[in-house]
């Protein structure tokens, strides 16, 4: 059998399974795909597994020089400000909105999240971002990455997020379905039972805002939930002025959102799932699950969960810990 028709031949047998999963259920199945095989086989049809045979035989025969790791400076974390405050501005929007609509009597319904001004946020995020003990701390972490990159992983760089206080399960799907909207309107969001959203209460600043950078590389070694968990507090002994922490589902939506704005960072199907992709691996497990959140290659955001056991890298937020002093 040549090449063309292994190709064919593969293409049908995985159209044929897939098409015996449910509907609902075909981002878990994404998931597990990507956990086993990679990004790529998530796309069904010969050119996903053309470009997976095509990046096997790259790696095996060619050799990449180690690149440099990025310098991360001021300018490059403020360069990302404008877009968060957009984000921030319209997660406020999408909460107060949906709440404001909620069924039910005027006075049993939720108060509205209170608007930060931009300027207020925009001079505490330049402090942090001109802080020597923060920008060393992100520095050692591209220096890392770069040398140690994951599977997969984008390019190492960070972004600003800033994301309202008090957001509830209720007003995180609010924001799930207005970022669908903007990716493709193809779909509704995939949200999982709430059984499996994380019961901790957020950590609160008191400010009604929640400053953090969110790596556009994978910051955790691949791993099941226990030994990411382990990875993630060992780094955070050595760490001065920030810690690492998994991101909510706002948090998350947050970043997804800024990629979007960003030019192009979303229109690629075979990197979307590593671009966006959030893991809550710290989280109590309900029946050896804990939740994630993705977009994957057909444009579908799934705030969803993930197995404790999948052996997979992760993305947490990097948080400056002078703005909970």
């Amino acid at each position: 059998m040549d090449v063309t028709n292994a190709l064919e031949a593969i293409e049908a047998a995985v159209d044929g399974i897939v098409a015996t999963v449910a509907e609902a259920d075909r981002p878990q199945l994404d998931e597990a795909l990507a956990q086993r095989y990679g990004r790529a086989v998530e796309t069904v049809g010969p050119a996903a597994v053309g470009a997976t045979v095509e990046t096997v035989a790259s790696s095996a025969t060619s050799e990449t020089p180690t690149p440099e790791a990025p310098t991360i400076t001021s300018e490059g974390l403020l360069a990302t400000l404008d877009t968060a405050l957009t984000t921030y501005g319209s997660q406020l929007d999408t909460v107060n909105t949906a709440r404001d609509e909620a069924k039910g009597r005027k006075r049993d319904k939720p108060a509205p999240l209170e608007a930060v001004d931009h300027n207020v946020i925009r001079a505490e995020v330049e402090a942090l971002a001109a802080d020597p003990a923060i920008l060393a701390d992100l520095q050692a972490e591209a220096d890392y990455f770069t040398a140690n990159p994951e599977t997969n992983s984008p390019a190492v760089g960070f972004d600003i997020i800033v994301v309202p206080e008090g957001l509830t399960a209720t007003d995180e799907q609010a924001i799930a379905k207005d970022v669908q909207a903007k990716i493709t309107k193809d779909y509704t969001p995939y949200i999982r039972d709430a059984r499996y959203n994380d019961k901790r209460t957020s950590e609160a600043t008191g400010k009604g805002y929640r400053v953090a950078f969110a790596p556009r590389h994978y910051n955790v070694p691949s791993g099941t939930t226990n030994s990411q968990t382990n990875w993630m507090n060992n780094a955070n002994e050595s760490t001065s002025a920030t810690q690492l922490q998994t991101a909510t589902d706002g948090e998350a939506l947050a970043q997804i959102n800024n990629l979007h704005q960003a030019d192009g960072e979303l229109n690629d199907p075979t990197t979307r799932y590593d671009k966006t992709y959030f893991r809550r691996f710290d989280q109590a497990p309900v029946d050896d699950f804990v939740s994630c959140v993705f977009v994957n290659v057909r444009g579908w955001l799934y705030p969803g969960r993930s197995r404790v056991g999948y052996d997979y890298s992760a993305r947490v937020l990097v948080v400056p810990q002078k703005l909970n002093a």
